[in-house]
């Protein structure tokens, strides 16, 4: 089985990253504006683990995609937020 999960939400804010700087109200999207990122908290994934393991029949040979509620965490515009396209583009695998 896989499980999908997107990246942590705390991935986010770790400032080793750099995408959301909350000290500078920067925010360096991941491979540029245009790109969406699809990000899950840690309970979310607790929350889904157990799922998983508890589900009858038993989920054998699938993918499974797990997701919070989305939410828009800001739109910049004229707020004080710098835009700044970072030169990552993270690996996407496709499960199709």
């Amino acid at each position: 089985m896989i499980v999908s999960t997107g990246l942590f939400t705390s991935f986010l804010f770790e400032p080793a990253f750099d995408v959301v700087n909350l000290d500078q109200k920067t925010i360096n999207p991941l491979g540029g504006w245009e790109m969406q990122v699809t990000v899950t908290s840690p309970a979310d994934i607790g929350r889904l683990t157990t799922e998983i393991y508890l589900h009858q029949p038993r989920i054998t040979n699938e993918v499974v995609f797990c997701r919070g509620g989305n939410d828009l965490l800001c739109k910049t515009g004229g707020n004080g937020r710098t835009r700044d396209a970072a030169n990552f583009y993270p690996r996407r695998i496709d499960a199709t």
